[in-house]
C-alpha cells in the first residue's frame, strides 16, 4: 500500500525580510518511495524549530551540508520505524534524526550519520521529550558541567537565556549552586528567568538606558567565570572583558551573524583569554554520546522531581513552520518550539512530560 508523504521544500534562499516574509517554501505532496537495501523508513511524529535554521538556508557552513532550492527543509525529529530493510533497525524503533520536514523520511546512508535510537520502550505520548532532552538538553549540559565545570559559588552568564537551551543552561548552572546572570530581549522575558528559573539577574540586551557593558559589569561585579555563548561576535567581547582567570566560555551559537554570515564583525579581545588563561570551546549535543546513558537519567531525574522545568510550544503540520520560524527567529519564544505533524495526530502533546524512569 503507497504511503503519501508531506515535504516542506526550500523555494528559494532567504532574503534581508526574511522571517517577516517567510515566503521562501513550498509544500510538495508526494508518495514515499519503496526501500533500498539497507535503507528504513521513518514516520516523523515531532519537529524541532532551531535557530541554527537560518544558517542552513544561507550557505555558512554548519555540521549539516547548505541546503539548496529545491531540497527538503533540514530539521531535527523524533520518528517511529515502520517499514525496515536494515538489520539494524526493526519496525517500532524510535529515534531522533535530520528527519527534514516532512512527515516520512527514507533514512538513507546519509541521514543514518545522524540517527540515534530512543529506549524502545517509551511510550508514543513521552516522545516529545526527547526532542530536546537529546538536542538542546545534551549540548546544555556539556558546556555547563562537562566543559564548563561549573563549580558552587562561581558566577555563570548565559546568552539567549530564553531559547530552548538558555533555560537548561541556567537550571543547570544553579543546581551546581552558582550565580547565574541570564541575558535576554525584553521585559517579560526577564522577569520569567528570574521568577521561573531561578537566575539571580537577567540583563536586557533592548533595553537602551545604559550599554551592554555598563549593565553586564553591574550584574557580575566579581567577573564571570563561566560564560555559555549563543550570541557571538559583540556581546562575547564584551564578557572577555571581565572574564575571570581561568574562566571557561562554551561556544554554542552565534545568532547575531545568522543572517548575514558573510558580514560578521567576529571579536577582538581575544588576547584576554592567552593573559587571563581561559579555557574556549565549541559545544555540540552528539559530544555527550559516550556517557549518554548517564546524562539521560540524570536529567529525567532532574524534570520528574520539580528540580528543572522544560517548556515547549507547539505548532501543528507541516504547514505551520513559516509560522513557528517567525516566533522562533523574531525573539518571542520561551523554551522548545516543536512542530506536531500529521502522522503523529493521535498523540496528544499536552501530555508529553518527561518519562519516569
Amino acid at each position: 500500500m503507497s504511503i503519501n508523504n508531506t515535504q516542506l521544500i526550500l523555494k528559494q534562499k532567504p532574503g534581508s525580510d526574511f522571517p517577516q516574509n517567510a515566503n521562501i517554501f513550498e509544500i510538495k505532496k508526494l508518495e514515499v518511495p519503496e526501500l533500498k537495501d539497507g535503507q528504513f523508513l521513518i514516520k516523523v511524529y515531532f519537529l524541532s524549530i532551531d535557530p541554527i535554521m537560518r544558517v542552513w538556508m544561507t550557505g555558512a557552513p554548519t555540521y549539516l551540508p547548505t541546503l539548496k532550492p529545491g531540497q527538503v527543509m533540514h530539521s531535527y525529529g523524533i520518528g517511529e520505524v515502520v517499514k525496515t530493510k536494515n538489520d539494524s533497525w526493526r519496525v517500532g524503533d524510535k529515534c531522533i534524526t535530520n528527519s527534514g520536514i516532512q512527515d516520512y523520511c527514507v533514512m538513507d546512508e546519509q541521514r543514518q550519520m545522524f540517527c540515534f535510537k530512543i529506549p524502545h520502550k517509551t511510550p508514543l505520548d513521552k516522545l516529545a521529550f526527547y526532542l530536546p532532552l537529546l538536542n538542546n538538553w545534551f549540548v546544555a549540559y556539556q558546556g555547563i558541567v562537562v566543559d564548563g565545570k561549573t563549580k558552587k559559588g562561581e558566577t555563570v552568564v548565559v546568552s539567549s537565556a530564553a531559547g530552548a537551551t538558555g533555560i537548561v543552561c541556567i537550571q543547570l548552572a544553579k543546581l551546581a549552586g552558582a550565580r547565574v546572570v541570564a541575558i535576554a530581549g525584553g521585559e517579560k522575558k526577564c522577569k520569567f528567568l528570574k521568577e521561573q528559573l531561578g537566575a539571580d539577574e537577567t540583563i536586557d540586551y533592548k533595553d537602551t538606558t545604559q550599554t551592554f557593558f555598563q549593565k553586564l559589569k553591574k550584574a557580575c561585579p566579581k567577573g564571570v567565570d563561566v560564560y555559555f555563548d549563543n550570541v557571538g561576535d559583540e556581546m562575547l567581547d564584551d564578557v572577555l572583558k571581565i572574564m575571570n582567570l581561568h574562566g571557561r566560555i562554551s561556544l554554542c551559537g552565534a545568532t547575531s551573524n545568522y543572517s548575514d554570515h558573510k558580514n560578521r564583525k567576529g571579536i577582538s579581545n581575544y588576547q584576554v583569554a592567552i593573559s587571563r588563561r581561559i579555557f574556549i570551546k565549541g559545544v555540540l549535543a552528539s559530544e555527550i554520546g559516550p556517557i549518554a546513558d548517564k546524562v539521560v537519567p540524570e536529567m529525567l531525574q532532574h524534570v520528574n522531581s520539580g528540580a528543572m522545568k522544560s517548556i515547549e510550544v507547539y505548532f501543528n503540520g507541516v504547514e505551520s513552520v513559516p509560522q513557528a520560524m517567525q516566533y522562533c527567529f523574531l525573539g518571542q519564544n520561551v523554551g522548545k518550539v516543536m512542530i506536531k505533524l500529521q502522522a503523529g495526530s493521535n498523540i496528544n502533546s499536552s501530555t508529553c512530560t518527561v518519562p519516569k524512569l
